[in-house]
């Protein structure tokens, strides 16, 4: 009986013992591979594990904002006159860096878009002058972003806004201004992963800064304070 009972626990000692001495490095890499693939890919959707993408990324948005500020007139002329949500289309490029699980930042640079608007003036029906206005703003700035959970974020920026302001007046010549702001920004979002390098991102973002002066034929243009709500859609490449 010993005999029979020494033989089967041979049988069973011998494999493992092979295993555990030729077989162990290839079962490491296994395992090392399964974690290294962890940490490459980042599930938004459970905070718990830290587990990311590579630190540095870059992302391409397309967004719709909607612009609202007053034009007011002093000079010859006096008044305002306000614009409400008007909408333009734009592009964003950023590049960022995570610091964490939780933290990440980056900078941007991006185009909000053309605004034009004309206006005529008449006497008794008849056209006398024409007025086309257009704004149009670029903007570089710096972001910190904090991730809550599930895919969601917030974050805040500052940075310049570049605005450029063009009237073409039928009675006299064509006045244009760059002007240069100091420019705020508050975001909320959400990421969701399409593979291990790949996000996409949807953004909401109010934005604040100052358009500057216009002077046409002696007809000074505030612009005034700029306030833009902006959605964004687009991806995120992490390297």
């Amino acid at each position: 009986m010993n005999k029979y009972l020494m033989g089967f626990i041979a049988l069973c000692v011998l494999p493992m013992s092979a295993v555990a001495a030729g077989d162990r490095s290839g079962f490491n890499k296994k395992t090392s591979y399964s974690n290294q693939y962890l940490r490459q890919y980042k599930p938004y959707s459970n905070k718990k594990q830290n587990t990311y993408v590579g630190k540095y990324y870059m992302g391409l948005s397309g967004d719709l904002s909607f612009l609202t500020w007053k034009n007011k007139y002093s000079g010859t002329e006096s008044g305002s006159e306000s614009f409400t949500f008007k909408p333009v289309m734009g592009l964003d490029l950023s590049v960022g860096y995570r610091i964490d699980q939780d933290w990440r930042i980056d900078g941007e640079f991006g185009y909000m878009g053309k605004f034009s608007d004309t206006e005529t003036e008449s006497i008794s029906g008849f056209p006398v002058e024409k007025t086309e206005f257009s704004l149009q703003t670029y903007y570089i700035d710096a972001n910190a972003y904090y991730d809550i959970a599930h895919g969601f974020y917030v974050g805040l920026g500052a940075g310049l806004a570049i605005v450029d302001l063009d009237a073409d007046h039928s009675a006299v010549m064509n006045a244009s201004a760059t002007n240069l702001s100091l420019m705020g920004a508050a975001m909320f979002g959400w990421t969701y992963s399409l593979d291990e390098k790949i996000d996409l991102d949807i953004r909401y973002r109010f934005a604040v800064f100052d358009g500057g002066d216009l002077n046409i034929g002696g007809v000074n243009v505030d612009t005034g304070i700029i306030m833009n709500n902006s959605l964004s859609a687009g991806i995120k490449y992490h390297f």
